[in-house]
């Protein structure tokens, strides 16, 4: 019977300083809600140019908010458009590592680079 109850005992003694320890560790919100530092705005028509040539510009579908931005290039008369990859946009600013981010996905302007946590 005493081995039973040093067993049990042992088993409070354990949990009760493994909650401890995980509400010393906890010091205030945990770093997925910490923002990155802000890099600055982003510039779409330099990031076209850049990968698309001279030529190239930036114009937005205002259908998509701020998601609507494309690169827009003419070659031989025709016209076509590309996908803007927005964490490269970031990173050919401001180089490695950075991520883009936007306090409202409906105003197509409001896009920002950031260096460091990345908030979910």
């Amino acid at each position: 019977m005493n081995r039973i109850v040093r067993g049990a005992l042992a088993l409070g003694l354990g949990f009760g300083l493994t909650m401890a320890a995980i509400k010393v560790a906890d010091h205030g919100e945990p770093a997925a809600n910490q923002q990155g530092t802000e890099l600055g705005g982003v510039d779409f028509s330099a990031y076209c140019r850049q990968e698309y040539g001279g030529t190239a510009t930036a114009r937005l579908d205002e259908t998509q908010g701020a998601y609507g931005w494309r690169c827009w290039t003419t070659a031989n008369d025709i016209i076509t458009y590309r996908d803007i990859d927005l964490q490269d946009v970031c990173e050919q600013a401001y180089g490695e590592p950075a991520y883009e981010q936007s306090a409202n996905v409906n105003d197509p302007h409001g896009w920002r680079c950031f260096r460091g946590p990345r908030p979910d």
